[in-house]
């Protein structure tokens, strides 16, 4: 999340949403503005979405896409 970013509220709702609909899953909000950042490699523009460890999203995506890459990444996680 970046100060000047005019996407990143909703940004930040989705993080809660996601929070809600999938308790057992871990969502971090990172600030870009903090030093040491652990994927600021893949973060080239504000909002992002990293999703286990890649970027999924650049920019705001609905909810259901959102939903959906979740859903997918647990099924995956099952095999």
């Amino acid at each position: 999340m970046d100060e000047g970013c005019l996407g990143c509220r909703r940004s930040v709702e989705l993080a809660e949403h996601v929070r809600r609909r999938f308790p057992g899953v871990n969502v971090h909000v990172i600030y870009t503005g903090e030093p040491g950042g652990r994927y600021a490699h893949l973060v080239p523009a504000t909002p992002t979405f990293i999703l286990n460890g890649r970027r999924m999203s650049l920019g705001n995506p609905s909810p259901a896409e959102l939903e959906e890459a979740i859903q997918s990444a647990l099924e995956g996680a099952g095999e």
